[in-house]
């Protein structure tokens, strides 16, 4: 089982997309043409995914990174580190 399920199978599909497309831009860069095809041809529909949700990032704007603040209460007790 992959981190997430099946509830992050799109996301995860389509991050690896985003690495097949570089990894096929390096194999045209470096003259392995055939590699390059193979890649596109037999993971084709991963790539799509990626295009899409970059597509999706860029209209509807990049999402703010969440910053939780961890603060130690006064009232608590200190926490000691074992040695």
């Amino acid at each position: 089982m992959y981190t997430g399920g099946q509830e992050f199978k799109t996301k995860r599909l389509s991050w690896f997309g985003g690495l097949i497309v570089y990894w096929m831009k390096e194999a045209f860069r470096t003259g392995h043409y055939r590699e390059g095809i193979t890649l596109l041809v037999s993971k084709g529909w991963m790539i799509r995914l990626a295009v899409g949700r970059r597509a999706a990032a860029r209209i509807h704007g990049r999402q703010p990174v969440e910053v939780i603040r961890l603060e130690q209460d006064e009232a608590a007790e200190p926490v000691l580190a074992a040695h």
